[in-house]
């Protein structure tokens, strides 16, 4: 009997899903979500946020620009929010996303520049600025992490990896950590000439499925 879920997927609109359900899936799921692979977000979102602040003058261009951005941003992520399939299938993380990330790159540098990043008399306190270089150093380690060692057998096994996005016990990240880096087969044939023997996964993802 066909999976009740592909059922659905095929007899509505490929935007018919749930709204809430999509939007809370592209930013906070364990499989998908936008601020656990990329927590530092967080500042660019504070930077949107501020970014609509009244101000005395004019806003200034980097206030409009900032502004912009944000509107851009969040129109692409209610839209994909409502696609059925929000987590774009075999991915690493919000594919959906990665067009959009210079526009948060935006939102994150008039949120740095309004903490006074760079200003010597409005400098953000230690704690901000610890905060800051925890969450940029962890999203960038967790990047790196799928650069090097995805496609994992997460996206194997039963269930569906459609029907695992939540699951916080048994995650994508975890899974690369686990079976380590998976190197392109060139660097492969590199190493080899090198007389450095690195074992294969492509083999053992095949055979193996995800626990």
């Amino acid at each position: 009997m066909r999976n009740a879920y592909f059922t659905r997927l095929f007899g509505t609109s490929d935007f018919g899903g749930s709204l809430s359900g999509g939007l809370l899936g592209l930013l906070v799921s364990p499989n998908r979500g936008l601020f656990v692979f990329s927590p530092v977000v967080a500042f660019a979102f504070w930077g949107g946020v501020r970014a609509w602040s009244p101000t005395p003058a004019r806003a200034q261009p980097a206030q409009r620009l900032a502004r912009f951005a944000g509107i851009g941003f969040i129109v692409v992520l209610l839209v994909y929010s409502k696609y059925l399939v929000w987590w774009a299938g075999d991915a690493f993380g919000p594919r959906y996303l990665t067009d959009v990330m210079p526009l948060l790159a935006v939102m994150l540098a008039f949120g740095l520049a309004e903490l006074g990043w760079g200003e010597p008399d409005g400098a953000p306190t230690p704690s901000v600025r610890r905060l800051f270089a925890a969450l940029l150093a962890y999203s960038v380690f967790i990047q790196t992490v799928g650069a090097l060692c995805w496609p994992s057998t997460w996206n194997r096994g039963y269930p569906p990896p459609h029907e695992r996005l939540w699951d916080w016990k048994r995650t994508e990240i975890a899974t690369c950590l686990r079976e380590g880096p998976r190197l392109d087969p060139v660097v492969r044939r590199i190493l080899r000439t090198l007389r450095i023997d690195v074992p294969d996964r492509s083999a053992d993802q095949a055979a193996t499925p995800s626990s």
